[in-house]
Order: C-alpha cells, then structure tokens, then sequence
C-alpha cells in the first residue's frame, strides 16, 4: 500500500480499522467521522481489495489522494482489482471520505470492458483495451519489411497512449477494431511501445473501416 493509501487508512480512525467487535463501535465512529450525505452510490474502478475493505477511483472525492475512496463492508463484495463497481450506502468524512456500503455490484463484465489499462489481482498492468488506429509497413536495413498496427488506448487521466503490434502475414486485423493487448509488462520498449499478434486479439469487427484521426496517434 503506497504512502497516500497508508494515510487515507489513518484518516478513518482508529474504531473504523479496529473491526466490528468493539463495544461501542459505532459510537466511536460517529464521533470520528460525521456524515456526509443520506443513502448515495458512486461508481469507480477497484485498485486494491483489503480485509472488509477495498479501494476504488472516483474522479468525484479525495482529490489530494489520487481520488482514492475506502469502501467499508461487512459481507463478501466479490469483488477484485480491475473491476468496475457500483456501491451505495453512507459516505462519511473525516480528512477523507469513505463509504460504509450496503450494496456492491459490478457495472461490466469481460465481454463489455472499457478502454484503457486493466489489472491483475496483484494490481500490476495486465493488458490495455484499445482501437487500432492506423496501419502501416516498416522496411528494415535488411530490405525486409513487416506490418504494424498502432492500438491507441487512453490512460487513467484521458491521455492517449500507444503500442504498436507487429502482424503476421495473414493478419485479420483493421483500422477501428477494438482489440485486447495483453502481457503489458513484457512489451518491448523503445521510442514506443512494441509487441507481437501473438499477445493481440479482436473485440469486435468493424464493418466499416474508420476514418484514420491523427490527433489520437501518441507514441
């Protein structure tokens, strides 16, 4: 857990980490949190799942803590890093907000993810959902040539980024289909970012080719 997390823990007091044991628990809560609102549900991605806890992003609280917001809950949410989730309950305040929640869902699943960078459990980089963007041949000093695709994807602050795939010569892949592109952290690493088919594979088709936008191509 990094320093921003370790203080947003601290923030919550003493009485919301001891557990639910304690006599006059919620009493101690009170007093340490006041809050916030009646019943309300925000929705963000899961960045790291604890003991009756886990962490969302949500672009709406805790901007001084990477918008990191404490999800509290008393049943088993199911829930793991990556996920995108819906919870609703009661948001509290101390130095930070959280939330006590009373329901948890999943607002996607894996035949509908979002573009961008997923993770594993562990919540290191697994693989970036992203559309391709513009195709092209590259000629080596040996006069020998390869297709490329460039996959643009965005980051968690909306900036685009790229990979470029190196296809094979009965490549099925076009300009505006969305592909998965797995193994991140074994991506070659140059000027750009750089991978083989192999780690590559489609979403969906698209039926009509997308006209090629410049402005998206970031490497």
């Amino acid at each position: 857990m990094n320093m921003k997390k370790v203080v947003l823990a601290g923030a919550l007091g003493f009485a919301a980490l001891a557990g639910t044991n304690l006599p006059g628990l919620e009493v101690t809560k009170a007093s340490a949190a006041s809050v916030e609102s009646n019943t309300t549900t925000i929705e963000g991605r899961v960045v790291e799942v604890t003991e009756n806890a886990f962490y969302i992003e949500s672009k709406e609280y805790n901007d001084n803590l990477d918008n990191l917001v404490r999800i509290e809950v008393d049943f088993n949410p199911n829930v793991k890093v990556g996920d995108q989730v819906k919870a609703t309950g009661f948001m509290w305040r101390n130095f930070s907000t959280f939330m006590t929640a009373t329901t948890v869902e999943q607002v996607q699943d894996n035949k509908s993810l979002t573009p961008g960078i997923h993770y594993d459990k562990q919540g290191k980089p697994d693989f970036a959902i992203g559309t391709i963007t513009k195709q092209y041949k590259f000629t080596y000093d040996t006069n020998e040539s390869q297709d490329f695709v460039i996959v643009t994807y965005p980051n968690k602050e909306g900036k685009a980024l790229t990979v470029h795939v190196a296809l094979s010569s009965n490549n099925k892949f076009n300009v505006g289909d969305t592909v998965k592109v797995k193994n991140i952290l074994e991506w070659i690493r140059s000027d750009h970012f750089e991978t083989d088919e192999i780690n590559m594979e489609k979403m969906n088709e698209t039926k009509t080719p997308t006209v090629q936008d410049d402005r998206w191509i970031w490497s």
